[in-house]
């Protein structure tokens, strides 16, 4: 599965990891290791910060105020400790007209195409796992839109069926995995956007400075080898920017990087979109 993530070059140039020496003797040993050592570091949003906060928050209230008795307890105990959701957003467009507008510094950044298949997703649950993070606390899935009322109806027919079937014996998850998806709840109005999302649920955040002030969030390790495209958008000066873009690859020796599987091209975009 190819996913695009639209940002600015400087997001992009500030993300990248270039392995030290001491993680260059670990990847020599075992080339699957490749992903710890190039990678690019991601900023996870809060879902709370996001333009789409009011459907994640609203999910959160429908659920916590249909829990009937009978899974109340249940419910309590196994969101205890899972904390928030940070969010990294993709699409499943590429040289999309919407996101170069409105993610891509107004049509002169870059879209990130990533190949996102099931065994490379493993690897990077397994990558930003920690002594506090399951592999369960990072999943990949496409956001949900619906109407708030089409939300409601959602949530309150799992957790009927829920109701009919658990148990306290049942095992843990049917309700944390309805809780941990909230995240995944957009308005209908955005789904032109076609948008998967990374979550990361969390107990702990970093904060930074945003447009609006604080923003809380988690970073999220992607190994480079994930990465197969640099599309650079319908601004003025692409074949510029190809050039500087293509200057960084050298300068980093990310071209030599081949033997870890580590090989993207730099293309421009098609779009005929100026600003």
């Amino acid at each position: 599965m190819y996913l695009y993530h639209y940002t600015s070059i400087e997001a992009l140039t500030n993300m990248l990891h270039i392995a030290s020496n001491e993680e260059k003797e670990s990847i020599e040993a075992n080339d699957n290791e490749s992903a710890y050592g190039y990678y690019l570091t991601f900023h996870a949003s809060d879902a709370r910060m996001m333009n789409d906060k009011v459907e994640h928050l609203m999910s959160l209230n429908i659920l916590e105020n249909s829990i009937t008795k009978k899974l109340k307890s249940k419910y309590l105990v196994e969101t205890l400790f899972v904390g928030n959701p940070f969010v990294i957003s993709f699409s499943t467009e590429r040289d999309y007209t919407p996101m170069w507008q409105i993610y891509a510094k107004e049509n002169s950044g870059i879209c990130l195409k990533f190949d996102f298949r099931e065994e490379n997703f493993r690897l990077l649950q397994t990558l930003n796992k920690n002594e506090i993070t399951t592999q369960e606390d990072i999943f990949l899935d496409a956001c949900k839109y619906q109407t708030i009322k089409e939300i409601r109806i959602s949530i309150r027919e799992t957790l009927k069926k829920l109701e009919d079937n658990i148990t306290n014996d049942s095992p843990k998850h049917p309700l944390l995995d309805l809780y941990r998806q909230s995240a995944l709840y957009k308005g209908k109005e955005w789904a032109y956007e076609k948008e998967w999302r990374i979550v990361l649920w969390h107990n702990y955040c970093n904060i930074k400075q945003g447009k609006y002030g604080i923003l809380p969030f988690q970073t999220i390790k992607i190994p480079l080898r994930f990465l197969k495209e640099i599309l650079i958008g319908p601004g003025e000066n692409q074949e510029l920017v190809r050039y500087g873009l293509e200057s960084w690859v050298k300068a980093n020796e990310l071209d030599k990087l081949s033997k870890y599987k580590i090989d993207f091209d730099i293309n421009i975009s098609n779009s005929t979109l100026r600003r």
